[in-house]
């Protein structure tokens, strides 16, 4: 059964759903009034969707389908359905009741579904979660996608079991995470890494329980039972593992003993809290009874296992060369000679070849095979120098890139040549990101080694730094921008609203509105709209006290707030003046006082939806015989009040269609476009900045 039809079955049986009407099947409102009631609501019948031009029943709609789309899991059609009611705009939705409410209890829910998402994406790659980060997205929790509660518990259970708190993880997994996953609808395959986890951590709990059993059989008999099940290893809280490492070590210490310490030696050097008391006991008996067989090979072993799956060895070499079986030390000059490369290799692999000559020892087929390497890598010493110096000719000759696919060494031997690799390195592996720890290794080799460049090199090292301040700096203009524009958008509301209180008074018969928007990077613009709902003689519109209380606003309030001295913040400044038209026909009108429009007037005109630059046909002086006239005539009287502020001043007509008609659209449309106003904002930003950082001066050319 769809998701839909068990919506509908459940309406019905609920009786939700009125019988007597088969086509409409619920009665919109009602569906609303559910809806609202209800904060679990996650599915809703089939209701015909209204029109557009319906904005409260559209919005309501667009509010219940979302809602429905998002528990469903269908998360691109709930963010579709909630564009739609961004759309209507909240002028429109804010008149329902409740609506706004649940509108941002869903957005809050969409945003926790995607943060969610993210951190399981992150615990999948990284296997780090805490509830720290879990608690930042509480709302997850009260979500209805079952998917989004599915991760979120589980990484919850993992998050307690980091932290030691066993109960409350298995609880977390077996009474939250199993039920969404056993017990309802969710397809764990459907969720990326869903299926592994809970099957992981099934096995984990179940062979805890295994564990709990021998352990305590060992502690209390001091024999070990063994432990053959497979206990995945979760590498945030390894002490189980060690527990298995131990029982399987102590059944049989000759043959597994050594090895087994080796691991948990391995798992020791993960781990940033100590061993539990217990455990530590065991652990430590189990470092002497392997020494006792081992001697000096539990050091060397432990290292070689560390530098086969590494090629390193975090304590360095700590071993001696003089052992019982050749094959040891054997495996302590290949180690030696890998780690030391550089300065060893050489030597090392003389004294292998001498040993071999002499004695011709057995190894075993890992000795064998990091023997092999060594050589191999020793032998391809030559050839990587030949190549990187290649591919350093094509790198300059090409302007420092690179045109062919390439492939660099891990290290070079040589410091010349390292210094090379890591221009190339540094130019192409995100300069931005990797550049500067590049720049650093590369500084750090030339005083260790004290380095004299070439003037090729010398000149790329150059050009590298010229990048990585390139990158600095425009990180520093985009912060600049953004802190203009949060400056931009915390003035320029707060500004409009007080115009907007400062031109509305119980004197003034129609509402004037005020709308700031951004313009461009640094600019404002507000639009002043002057209603016409009264059928009011063109020369009230031409108030000059009116308009000087819009010019004083701009000077005193705007433009001072960020000008300097210097006033760049009013270059640019220009004002475009519509006046707007309702549909009725326009039969003409004569005025005592001429409008003294001049014939070529320059003016926007629209009319259905066309838009077109003109010039008046005619001096309009006492008479207007158009609609397009008249709109003219708003503008040009209000241009005439405004002319004393000095800028740039356009015109334009705006004729509403017949079927708009009344005072909503008899306006004259003041635009204040102040492209520069926060010029002085950024730039003073920018260079604080800039001085805060420390980058200096871009460096000069070579």
């Amino acid at each position: 059964m769809s998701t839909l039809s068990r919506a509908l079955f459940i309406l019905f049986c609920s009786g939700l759903f009125p019988l007597a009407l088969p086509a409409q099947f619920v009665n919109f409102e009602d569906t609303w009034k559910e809806f609202l009631a209800n904060e679990k609501t996650s599915n809703i019948s089939k209701l015909t969707q209204p029109s557009k031009e319906e904005k409260i029943d559209y919005a309501k709609y667009c509010l219940m389908y979302a809602t429905t789309y998002f528990c469903g899991g269908e998360i691109d059609q709930s963010e579709k359905q909630m564009s739609e009611i961004r759309s209507v705009g909240e002028t429109a939705y804010n008149q329902i009741p409740g609506f706004k409410e649940r509108f941002t209890d869903l957005e809050v829910k969409i945003k926790a579904f995607y943060k969610v998402d993210r951190l399981w994406k992150i615990f999948l790659l990284k296997r780090s979660v805490t509830i720290a980060d879990l608690e930042g997205i509480e709302a997850a929790t009260r979500v209805c996608e079952k998917g989004t509660l599915a991760k979120y518990n589980h990484m919850a259970s993992y998050a307690y079991y980091c932290q030691k708190d066993l109960t409350k993880a298995k609880d977390y997994f077996e009474n939250r995470v199993l039920k969404l996953a056993e017990r309802t609808t969710l397809k764990v395959a459907d969720v990326e890494g869903l299926e592994k986890e809970v099957g992981t951590t099934k096995k984990l709990y179940k062979g805890l329980t295994a564990l709990g059993k021998a352990w305590k059989t060992y502690i209390d008999t001091d024999q070990s039972p063994g432990f053959k099940p497979e206990l995945p290893l979760i590498q945030c809280h390894v002490e189980p593992s060690i527990k298995v490492h131990v029982l399987r070590a102590a059944a049989d210490l000759c043959e597994r003993g050594a090895a087994e310490l080796a691991q948990i030696e391995k798992l020791e050097n993960t781990m940033d809290e100590p061993l539990s008391t217990a455990v530590a006991k065991k652990v430590d008996w189990l470092r002497g009874e392997v020494g006792k067989y081992t001697g000096d090979e539990a050091v060397l072993n432990k290292a070689w296992e560390e530098f086969k799956s590494t090629q390193e060895l975090a304590q360095g070499i700590n071993f001696g060369y003089e052992y019982c079986r050749l094959e040891d030390q054997i495996k302590a000059y290949i180690m030696n000679g890998a780690i030391n490369f550089s300065e060893q290799a050489e030597t090392m692999l003389n004294k292998i070849v001498a040993l071999l000559q002499e004695h011709a020892p057995q190894m075993g087929a890992d000795t064998e095979t990091q023997l092999q390497k060594l050589f191999d890598r020793y032998q391809q010493r030559e050839e990587e120098l030949k190549a990187l110096n290649s591919l350093w000719s094509s790198y300059l000759e090409n302007g420092d890139t690179l045109l062919e696919a390439y492939e660099l060494a891990a290290a070079y031997c040589d410091p010349i040549a390292q210094t090379k690799a890591w221009v190339i390195e540094g130019s192409f592996f995100e300069a931005c990101m990797e550049g500067k720890k590049y720049l650093d290794q590369i500084d750090a080799l030339k005083r260790e080694k004290r380095l004299k460049y070439e003037e090729d090199l010398k000149c790329a090292v150059i050009r590298l730094r010229q990048k990585v301040y390139d990158c600095r700096y425009w990180e520093l203009v985009l912060q600049a921008r953004k802190e203009t524009h949060a400056e931009r958008e915390r003035f320029g509301p707060e500004s409009a609203k007080i115009m907007y209180g400062d031109l509305n008074s119980d004197q003034l018969p129609c509402e004037t509105t005020v709308l700031y928007n951004p313009l461009g990077n640094i600019g404002i613009k507000y639009i002043i709209s002057t209603y016409l709902c009264q059928e009011i003689d063109l020369a009230k519109m031409g108030d000059p006290e009116y308009y000087k209380k819009i010019a004083s606003w701009v000077d005193s309030k705007v433009l001072q707030a960020y000008c300097e001295t210097s006033m760049r913040c009013k270059e640019d400044f220009f004002i475009y003046l519509e006046g707007h038209t309702d549909g009725h026909a326009f039969k003409g009108a004569r005025y005592k006082k001429s409008l003294d429009i001049p014939e070529g007037t320059i003016f926007t005109h629209y009319l259905d939806e066309e838009v077109a630059e003109k010039n008046t046909e005619r001096e309009i002086t006492n008479s207007l015989r158009s609609n397009m006239e008249l709109g003219i005539a708003r503008a040009w009287t209000v241009k005439h009040q405004l002319d004393f502020m000095e800028v740039p001043i356009e015109i334009g007509a705006y004729e509403h269609p017949d079927d708009e008609k009344g005072g909503e659209y008899r306006k004259v449309d003041i635009e204040l476009n102040i492209t520069n106003l926060l010029l002085d904002f950024y730039e003073k930003r920018l260079q604080e900045l800039l001085d805060a950082s420390g980058i200096g001066k871009r460096p000069d050319d070579c």
